[in-house]
């Protein structure tokens, strides 16, 4: 499903090939996936079929087997609903790889899914989807795309997320 295209009118052309593309059906905010996963030296990772691009909150929502493996390797601290986790730790936390058909991942570095709000204060944007039979598996929030160019392009139904 993602593929690199000719250049967007929007996007420069040489920074065409920096751009994943995605077809999308229905829904411009749609990404079909076939799996995600968790990968530091290895990689943990389940099949899914599809994740929603939700810019309207921060947090990124893995299943329930992804999240446990999130929590293995972040172990953070709640505070109320809130989930800390140590600054420092940063470099040696996993990245969320979502894999689509083809050879193509979109890449969730910790410097994109841990937030620091102090000097010693990182909250932990990553959370376990809840809900029973929703559409789709994840939820990738703004910090998914946290430093990244998104195109959402409703007459040719297609995504584009720099790389």
């Amino acid at each position: 499903m993602f593929s690199t295209l000719s250049p967007h009118p929007h996007v420069a052309s040489d920074n065409a090939a920096a751009m994943l593309w995605v077809d999308v059906e229905a829904r411009a905010e749609s990404i079909p996936l076939l799996g995600i996963g968790v990968r530091r030296d290895g990689m943990v990772s389940m099949a899914v079929r599809s994740a929603r691009l939700d810019l309207g909150t921060p947090f990124v929502a893995v299943p329930k087997q992804v999240w446990e493996v999130v929590v293995l390797a972040t172990r953070p601290a709640a505070e109320g609903s809130r989930l800390w986790v140590d600054c420092e730790r940063r470099g040696v936390f996993p990245d969320l790889v979502f894999q689509d058909e083809g050879e193509e991942e979109i890449v969730v570095t910790p410097w994109q899914y841990v937030l620091e709000l102090g000097e010693e204060r990182c909250l932990l944007l990553v959370g376990e989807m809840e809900g029973g039979e929703l559409r789709e598996d994840a939820v990738l929030g703004w910090s998914a795309v946290r430093g990244r160019n998104v195109i959402i392009d409703a007459v040719e139904k297609r995504m584009g997320i720099r790389r």
